[in-house]
This record gives C-alpha cells, sequence and structure tokens, in this order.
C-alpha cells in the first residue's frame, strides 16, 4: 500500500497521532457510545495514545479514563465527542485551550432538529472552531474509518466482526452514518476493501466538497464512491466532479430527491438536496457515475476493480435458467447491451456436440445442460465467442430453481467453465448467480462466488445489475478512455474472500 503525502489540515483526519474520545463509561453494563469507540479503535489496532474522558475519572480495557482535555500529557489531534449535545460548547473550549485539531461530534441535536437552540448551537461551535483553527467533522455522525491508520468507528460484536482491517482502494463519503456501515460491510462481502470512509453528518465544516477534494488527491484512493442528500457548494462541488472524474471513476448515490426525501434530508442531517431534475443532468454533465442504491455502488465498484471496459455491448449469456433466460434478454437491452443471434452454422455444431436441442436453447441467451465434460463445455463456449466476435461473456446460473438436478455439482460445473474460459479467452467476463433465498443457497452462492472473485470474475445476483453495471463502465470508459478504468483493475491478485461458509447476501 503507498502512504499518501498529501499537505492538507485533514490529514489528521486519517493519521491522528493521538485520540481522545469524550464520554467514555467505566461501566460495562448498557449502552455507552463512547466505550464503543474506544473499543472500535483498539479492535482496528490504532498505533497511537488512546485517551478516554469522563469527568468521573476510572478506567477501561486497560486505559487511564482523564477527567479532562486539558490534563492529558503530550499533544492531541483528534477528538471524538459521544456526549450530549448541550455540553459541546464546554468541551470545544477545553479542545481550543488544547491545540486540538479535529473534532469529530457524534451526537446528534444541532441543526439537523426543528429547534432555534439546536441551531444555535451549531452555528456557535462551528463559530469556535473556526476562529482557532480547528476542523469539525458533523456533527450527527459516525466519523472517520481508515483501516491502514487503525481508525474504525464499528466495534467487534458477538455476531458481528468489526470493519476489517485490510485496506483497499475504495473511498467512500456519507452524510449517513447507516448507509457508510452497509456499503463497508457490502462491500467487504464482495472483496472490496476501503482506503478512507467518512461519515459527515450535518457538514457544518469538513464537507462534501473538502472530502472529494481530498481523497482525489489520495494516491491509496483508486475510486471514489458517495451518498450525499446536499451539498454545501454547488459551483465548488461541480467543479470538483469535473476534476475528479477525468481521473478517478467517481460514483454518487444521491438520495432525497422527492419532496418527502427532502423533508427526510433535512430531518437527518440538515441538508438541502436540490431539484430531483438537476442531478442526473450535473453527473452526466461532470462524468460522474450516477449509482440508484448503496447496492449499485457496490456492484460499479466491484465491476471497476475487476474487469477491464469491453470493445464494445456485444454479450453472449450462457449458462442455465430456463426462464431466467427470457428475463436476462429483457434486461440486458434495457441497459444498452446487445444480444445477437447465434449464427445458423454455429447453432448446428451445438446440436452435433450435445445430440439434441431438447432441454437446451442455441439462441442467445444459450441455455445449456451440464452433461458434457467440463473442457468440453469450455471448449463450446471458445468456440462460440470466437465465432461471434463478441464483447462480453455473461455466465448466469438460476441454481436454486431447479428441483431435478445437484445444485452443488451444478453450480461448481458451471463456475469452474468460467473460471478456466478466463484463461483461453480475451474478453471480459462477468457472473450472475440467482437464487430463492434458502440457507442453503445462500451458503453455496457465498462459497462460489468467493472462487469467482479470487479469479477476477465480478459477481451479481441479477443480470438487471450486472447489465447496468457493464453500461456505465462502457459509459465512463467511451468518454474518458479506457486508461483510468484498467488502472483500477490492475491488482486482481488482492481479491480474497474468506470464510465462504457465511452468507453474503
Amino acid at each position: 500500500m503507498q502512504n499518501s503525502i498529501i499537505s492538507s489540515p485533514l490529514d489528521f483526519m486519517f493519521r491522528p497521532r493521538a485520540i481522545a474520545v469524550a464520554g467514555v463509561s467505566d461501566n460495562e453494563s448498557g449502552i455507552n457510545m463512547g466505550r464503543d469507540f474506544i473499543k472500535a479503535l483498539l479492535n482496528a489496532g490504532f498505533p497511537g495514545a488512546l485517551y478516554p474522558l469522563n469527568p468521573s475519572g476510572g478506567e477501561i480495557l486497560g486505559l487511564k479514563i482523564w477527567k479532562h482535555v486539558r490534563e492529558i500529557p503530550g499533544p492531541i489531534d483528534y477528538v471524538i465527542s459521544a456526549v450530549p449535545a448541550r455540553y459541546a460548547r464546554h468541551l470545544l473550549n477545553d479542545c481550543i485551550e488544547k491545540g486540538v485539531k479535529i473534532v469529530h461530534f457524534f451526537t446528534a441535536g444541532f441543526g439537523e432538529i426543528e429547534n432555534e437552540g439546536g441551531k444555535r448551537l451549531q452555528a456557535d461551535i462551528y463559530k469556535m472552531a473556526k476562529e482557532h483553527g480547528i476542523r469539525i467533522i458533523g456533527p450527527n455522525c459516525m466519523g472517520v474509518y481508515c483501516p491502514a491508520s487503525g481508525l474504525s468507528f464499528a466495534r467487534d460484536l458477538p455476531n458481528q466482526p468489526g470493519f476489517p482491517t485490510t485496506s483497499g482502494e475504495v473511498g467512500f463519503i456519507s452524510q449517513s452514518g447507516g448507509n457508510a456501515i452497509y456499503f463497508v460491510r457490502k462491500a467487504a462481502n464482495a472483496g472490496i476493501y476501503c482506503s478512507k470512509v467518512v461519515s459527515y453528518g450535518n457538514a457544518i465544516d469538513v464537507n462534501e466538497s473538502d472530502l472529494l477534494e481530498y481523497l482525489a488527491k489520495d494516491a491509496d484512493t483508486k475510486i471514489i464512491a458517495a451518498y450525499i442528500e446536499g451539498v454545501q457548494d454547488g459551483r465548488r462541488f461541480i467543479r470538483l466532479l469535473s476534476e475528479t472524474s477525468e481521473t478517478k471513476p467517481v460514483i454518487i448515490f444521491k438520495a432525497g430527491d422527492t419532496e418527502e426525501g427532502t423533508r427526510a434530508a433535512a430531518s437527518h442531517t440538515g441538508a438541502m438536496s436540490g431539484a430531483k431534475v438537476l442531478w442526473p443532468h450535473l453527473l452526466k454533465q461532470t462524468g460522474a457515475i450516477q449509482a440508484g442504491s448503496i447496492d449499485e455502488i457496490v456492484d460499479l465498484t466491484l465491476l471497476f476493480l475487476t474487469i477491464k471496459p469491453p470493445k464494445g455491448r456485444n454479450a453472449v449469456i450462457f449458462g442455465t435458467g430456463g426462464g431466467a433466460t427470457v428475463k436476462a434478454a429483457d434486461d440486458c437491452a434495457l441497459s444498452g447491451l446487445e444480444l445477437p443471434p447465434i449464427p445458423a452454422d454455429l447453432r448446428l455444431r451445438l446440436r452435433d456436440i450435445f445430440g439434441t436441442e431438447a432441454g437446451n436453447i442455441f439462441t442467445n441467451p444459450l441455455d445449456l445442460m451440464p452433461i458434457l465434460g467440463t473442457e468440453e463445455l469450455v471448449d463450446t463456449i471458445k468456440m462460440v465467442v470466437e465465432g461471434m466476435g463478441i464483447d462480453l461473456l455473461i455466465l448466469q446460473v438460476a441454481f436454486d430453481t431447479w428441483s431435478l438436478m445437484d445444485r452443488a455439482y451444478s453450480i461448481h460445473y458451471y463456475v469452474d467453465c468460467a473460471i478456466r474460459l478466463k484463461s483461453f479467452i480475451d474478453k471480459p467476463i462477468v457472473a450472475v448467480l440467482h437464487y430463492v433465498g434458502s440457507g442453503e443457497a445462500e451458503d453455496l452462492a457465498t462459497c462460489e462466488r468467493a472462487r469467482l472473485l479470487e479469479s477476477g470474475i465480478p459477481v451479481f445476483q441479477s443480470i438487471e445489475r450486472a447489465a447496468r453495471a457493464v453500461d456505465r463502465l462502457i459509459r465512463y470508459s467511451q468518454r474518458f478512455g479506457a486508461k483510468q478504468v484498467i488502472l483500477c483493475a490492475s491488482d486482481l491478485a488482492h481479491f480474497s474472500v474468506k470464510n465462504c461458509h457465511k452468507r453474503a447476501y
């Protein structure tokens, strides 16, 4: 992992030397977010000095609980506030006296609520911090996750581990703490790891433009993704989107577009969302990539990290799934992919190879029964790909609809074929594993998707999601050239999805 060398005040967000956490209780019973932040940092292996804070003092996890920031020996770069909003001014005064660089206000109760006192408090702490050169994250947010620096806001739980300690190439900024957590966990299930993640909440100081500008220059970040409810400075944000999209893919999920969503965003983070009609045009104009959900961000990120962009839109789908093949054709067409028909001479050769067309479909998609040996199927698909000059190969396996075939054997058979094909054809391959939500099917899908990902083949849960992601990959590469996309996909060997017995979806 290459270390970022950036001269920016925000460096202290991602590489603090010492952290203090205010609002830490030494009582292990009940909920205490300050204690949870301490545990998350310890789980993540934070290498610097760590100071719990509480006016009552005490001890937790072998650490002394200090009564005031002013009493802590040595400099403090970063303070996490998990105390009620009414104590914010007092804590910030102590931070000013101590020379703190960054204060993250986790708690809510500021400008996002319909209360003049909350809005006044937010304005006051911003003014105080601005006058003394302190940067504020939040309020009302989870803060920073940076595995390379041992920063995290997710601790280990009995049935759910904290965030991965593996550092990756994806930077994610999110106005929502919940969506930041969802993205990190969902991405990790897909073998995607993050360089830096920031949940920034009300954004009274550090905002989406500051973070976008930082990640654009960050050598550890190859892809930038964001969940945004509203922006503070539209002109600056548009300029940065345009500049950044030329060098790195930027994927944006903009929420709060409807009247109801705008109202929810205002209550959530105090964000002013802007008109729905403007955002698609803005993203298209700047070259940013629009996503409609966190899941779609994961889909797009996975595709950018694993394959080179197809040279065109002609695809062949192979596998099995019966009625799923009809839906697959519709989904590809709706996303602008083309499924050219199998030529007559190739169809005749397929009939000769399989002996009959009964039980198979020799059009496009190809619905093929698992009756050939794996090497024979690989040779057959290779023959079709070379005979048609297609741009993209899609494996589709709707394995959980089977009632007569051995599901475990059959899915393994088709996945083996796709993995072997990758060595023989110079075309991007993507895989789709459909299943009904039974526990056995989820476990099978998890293990097989791990094998595919480790081979550099991205995996999706539906043709619709795969086709939409491929369409956006092609659009980006056509606009900016394939160079940036290939740069993202150059380190495929890092993909590893461990613990395949765990359910992925």
